[in-house]
């Protein structure tokens, strides 16, 4: 064990977080890193995107070194959490990123706050099946809803629109110049159109063209 992960341990059980970068508890916790690499298994940037240099471990050497390529690492973070919970000494690296973005962003700019992975994951909300960036959780309905778009998307993508209106508070219709017309209906109920077109709840519908 590296002797400032006391200390950080200190830290912890006290409840006391970092608020900025270069303040005592950043610190001990990139001090208390042993480089053990376990995070970058855990990184979606190393899994997926193929960019271990910015995980964690590479993040915290440049904390470290004051390298200015922390910055570039912090801001491609996806701040998911995963990490922190991989890491066996429990170091918060999405708030030492979070601390680098806050001191780099201009004062107007919004917030970089975040929910740890842990807080959001034990809490089942409207916006669950939102949060999770493994993709494998919503590949199917992503698919899904691809071949359910595919053939009016097929038709409008390089036409342009010649009129947009809306029919009710919930209801809107689109005319492309090619003759395509797209209804989309936000309410909770089916709608049906002057035209006769019968547009699902929370659902679209179009006429023209060819139907898939």
């Amino acid at each position: 064990h590296i002797p400032t992960e006391a200390l950080l341990i200190l830290f912890k059980n006290a409840g006391i977080r970092s608020r900025k970068k270069g303040d005592g508890v950043a610190t001990a916790a990139i001090y208390s890193c042993s480089r053990c690499g376990i995070c970058i298994d855990a990184c979606q940037i190393s899994s997926a995107a193929r960019k271990p240099k910015d995980t964690a471990v590479y993040f915290i050497r440049q904390l470290r070194e004051g390298d200015p390529a922390a910055l570039k690492s912090a801001e491609n973070c996806f701040m998911c959490g995963r990490c922190v919970q991989a890491c066996p000494v429990g170091i918060d690296s999405i708030r030492l990123r979070q601390n680098v973005r806050e001191l780099k962003a201009p004062k107007d700019q919004s917030d970089y706050s975040y929910l740890p992975a842990m807080d959001i994951g034990q809490k089942d909300t409207a916006a669950s099946s939102y949060y999770s960036t493994t993709y494998t959780l919503w590949k199917d309905e992503a698919v899904a809803l691809w071949a359910e778009y595919k053939p009016l998307l097929s038709q409008i993508h390089n036409s342009v629109i010649t009129s947009y209106d809306r029919l009710t508070n919930d209801v809107v219709r689109t005319v492309y110049e090619n003759g395509v017309t797209v209804y989309v209906n936000y309410a909770d109920k089916a709608y049906t159109a002057p035209d006769g077109t019968v547009v699902k709840a929370k659902g679209f519908a179009y006429t023209g063209g060819e139907q898939g």
